[in-house]
């Protein structure tokens, strides 16, 4: 196929999934919509979507600022809702539990997904640590 129809083809699609959201205006929606949209952007204009890194750095820093006071809040509006202390030592017990069986499941998924798919197999990482250590100084 040649490479003018798979550019349209992929810009008709961001086009039509931008609709989409714009009309079913979900927030889910808008994140899936905008991943795909930043991966097209920046497989079609590189020196475009790194335009965007100072955005996207922003974003990150905000989400991280925002995590920790919604975090607290929310432990400490369960711990306050429940009368019994015995109930919330149920409750902790059970969420630490559930927290390690996640945290193993999602652990052993992720070894898996490398292990099979061999990602970074033939990459001279040299490059990128020294590119690292320039952005740190």
């Amino acid at each position: 196929m040649p490479d003018q129809l798979l550019f349209a083809s992929r810009w008709g699609l961001v086009v039509v999934l931008l609709l989409f959201a714009f009309l079913k205006k979900s927030l889910t929606t808008w994140i899936l919509v905008s991943i795909l949209f930043g991966v097209i952007l920046g497989s079609d204009f590189p020196g475009v979507a790194l335009s965007f890194q100072p955005l996207s750095q922003g974003f990150i820093k905000l989400i991280k600022t925002i995590v920790g006071p919604i975090l607290f809040a929310t432990l400490v509006y369960g711990i306050a809702g429940h009368s019994d202390l015995k109930q919330v030592g149920r409750m902790a017990w059970k969420s630490l539990l559930y927290f390690y069986t996640a945290t193993t499941i999602a652990l052993f998924i992720g070894l898996a997904a490398i292990n099979i798919t061999k990602a970074g197999v033939g990459i001279d990482a040299s490059k990128y640590r020294i590119m690292i250590c320039l952005k740190l100084q």
